[in-house]
């Protein structure tokens, strides 16, 4: 007697010789195999579809689970890098590009400047945090035009800036900041018109032949921050 399963599995062919004394005849039959099998075959087909289904669900919330850990994490790193109310990067963000331009850059000279604010508590004091976070918003849009290629800036909070800036020699950088100063001082949206804003800076310029992250050359430039000559504007 042959065997033979059809359709997947689902059918069995049976092939049975009826002897020389039937004229070699054979009996040929088709069964269903749940026929023959009974529960157990649809026991089995409910057990496996089942495993398959749990599967496919398995393999879906591992993709969903893998797309939600993605996403949050871009949210983290804009939320770290990016400043989204002014549109520009944070200190961290600031260090991590400046860190990539530094090395792109290599035979180009460059400073690390803090652009501060003076009295800025006193600006929100006086005048609310919306008209400071208008100050803010001035004095980005001035570092952002004044950018070139190469350079960057970033936000550090306290009303005071990070910028990494091209300089040719300490007199071009310092006529610079003269520019970056005098645009600012044009700010005179303040309720009594007379307030007028004045920033310092704290320099450090980069030393091309030493090895140190952009982190490292902000941490120099707030040491700046406590000299004299910058306490006096």
């Amino acid at each position: 007697e042959m065997l033979v399963k059809l359709d997947s599995g689902k059918y069995v062919l049976t092939v049975s010789p009826l002897g020389a004394g039937n004229g070699n005849m054979f009996l040929v039959g088709l069964y269903s195999v749940q026929t023959l099998c009974g529960t157990g075959y649809s026991l089995m087909n409910t057990i496996w579809g089942t495993l398959v289904l749990l599967g496919v669900i398995l393999l879906l919330f591992v993709t969903w689970f893998l797309l939600d850990r993605l996403r949050v994490s871009r949210q983290i790193r804009q939320i770290t890098l990016l400043n989204k109310e002014l549109n520009c990067f944070t200190e961290l963000g600031f260090e991590k590009e400046a860190d990539e331009l530094l090395n792109r850059y290599r035979t180009s000279r460059f400073a690390v400047i803090i652009l501060k604010t003076n009295n800025f508590s006193y600006i929100t004091e006086r005048f609310g945090e919306s008209k400071s976070r208008d100050v803010l918003r001035y004095i980005c849009g001035i570092c952002t035009n004044a950018m070139t290629l190469g350079e960057t800036f970033g936000y550090m909070g306290e009303g005071a800036f990070l910028l990494l800036l091209h300089f040719k020699d300490r007199k071009a950088l310092e006529g610079r900041l003269i520019g970056f100063h005098s645009k600012i001082l044009q700010y005179s949206d303040f309720a009594d018109g007379e307030y007028k804003i004045s920033v310092s800076y704290s320099v450090y310029e980069v030393e091309r032949d030493q090895h140190q992250s952009a982190a490292r050359m902000v941490e120099k430039a707030k040491l700046v921050e406590g000299n004299a000559t910058v306490q006096r504007g």
